[in-house]
């Protein structure tokens, strides 16, 4: 019994710590919802709970999950996976919605943290069920592991939605088994009738409303008395308002998140970035398309600075009169109108893409390429976050988990 308890807490205690040392063949088993919604990579969706540590201080949280796992029972993963399961589908919904949803129609919603932010590990699936199932801990635990397993793991999005989820589903419970509780100190709980006897409890007001004197209660009928008021179900030991207070508190933690400004860090030295723009005449004015043209171009201008920063403009249309108007003024910049055709192809926006892009590898030498289309002029601070972008590219580069970035066109 001993050597069956001590196999089990040893299991337990390194499903956290077994993805550490094997970060270099599961690092692709972290999940988020853009690895769902964008790339389709179904795997990460089931598995994230095997992926290995997103950050140095994440490896502590992993320590601190072993120590909780080995004292909990042996199916606790089980539950732990489905919850992470159900999290990460919430949170592909939640991160469509802040991005792709109203990142046009409301700016100020706009978060590709909620479509970015990496999922790794058993800390929501844990922290979920020590509140909601295990009612032995101090209430206080649960949203304590919260905020520290937030904070380390740099994920506000995971462990808010986890918080929110978890303390709606205990609430529920408490609402639900609150209700239907039968308690020793219930009215319901002495007035009971013994199936063996058919007999009314002495407990009960009969008697005594009728003026008569209460009967004499045998030993059995007090034993099954006894026995029902004992397996009453109590009513839960966590009330609906501390597991209102406990399950808010926590979201404090992510509040930082949302209110401090979000860092900033400089453009990566020795690295060669080409700004390309994309353009094609439109149905409108050609004085008015270029001068749209124009403040697109001229809002990346002053951040320029051959070789490191260059900038070209490309369009696969033999007839662009305001482009051509527009490239007098810069005379410093690459323009190039493609003229070639391609009458085994589609024509249309997905063609004039890979013809910009195999221009640009072709004539433009650069490490990165960025696509901008003739009508987005960088906005007040937009060249902080084009670099900020650079920067976590370039240093993400070298393990090759990451190759592309996307810069959305409205709020932070």
């Amino acid at each position: 019994m001993i050597a069956s308890i001590q196999w089990r807490a040893a299991f337990l205690a390194l499903l956290p710590v077994i993805p550490v040392p094997l970060s270099p063949y599961l690092s692709g088993l972290a999940f988020s919802p853009r690895g769902v919604i964008h790339s389709h990579e179904i795997l990460p969706l089931f598995f994230a709970v095997f992926a290995p540590p997103t950050g140095e201080l994440a490896i502590a949280t992993r320590l601190i999950q072993s120590v909780l796992l080995c004292h909990l029972s042996l199916n606790t993963p089980l539950y732990i996976w489905a919850f992470t399961c159900t999290l990460c589908l919430i949170r592909c919904l939640v991160g469509f919605t802040l991005t792709r949803s109203v990142g046009w129609a409301a700016p100020a919603w706009f978060s590709h943290y909620s479509l970015y932010e990496p999922l790794a590990g058993l800390g929501p699936g844990l922290y979920a069920y020590l509140t909601i199932i295990d009612n032995d801990l101090p209430e206080h635990l649960p949203p304590l592991l919260a905020v520290t397993f937030c904070w380390m793991e740099n994920a506000p999005w995971t462990y808010g939605i986890s918080i929110l989820v978890a303390n709606a589903v205990k609430l529920l419970l408490l609402v639900r088994v609150g209700g239907m509780a039968l308690t020793k100190e219930s009215p319901d709980a002495t007035n009971v009738t013994t199936r063996s006897s058919g007999t009314t409890s002495a407990t009960t007001p009969l008697f005594e409303d009728a003026g008569l004197p209460a009967p004499a209660v045998q030993q059995g009928e007090k034993s099954a008395q006894v026995a029902v008021a004992a397996y009453s179900p109590a009513k839960p030991t966590v009330s609906i308002a501390a597991c209102t207070r406990y399950g808010l508190l926590p979201l404090l933690a992510t509040l930082p998140y949302f209110l401090i400004p979000a860092a900033r860090l400089p453009f990566p030295e020795d690295t060669s970035l080409e700004v390309l723009v994309l353009s094609f005449p439109r149905p409108i004015e050609v004085d008015l398309a270029a001068a749209m043209i124009n403040t697109t171009i001229n809002s990346f201008v002053p951040f320029l600075s051959p070789p490191s920063i260059t900038m070209s403009v490309f369009t696969h249309s033999a007839q662009h009169e305001a482009l051509r108007l527009v490239s007098n003024s810069h005379p410093h910049i690459a323009f190039h109108a493609d003229q070639d055709s391609h009458p085994e192809d589609v024509d249309g926006h997905y063609l004039h893409l890979a013809e910009a892009f195999r221009w640009a590898g072709e004539k433009r030498r650069a490490e990165w390429y960025m696509l901008v289309e003739d009508d987005f002029p960088v906005c007040k601070g937009g060249w902080d976050v084009i670099a900020t972008v650079m920067n976590m590219l370039e240093s993400q580069r070298a393990d090759q988990s990451v190759d592309a970035g996307f810069i959305g066109t409205g709020g932070r």
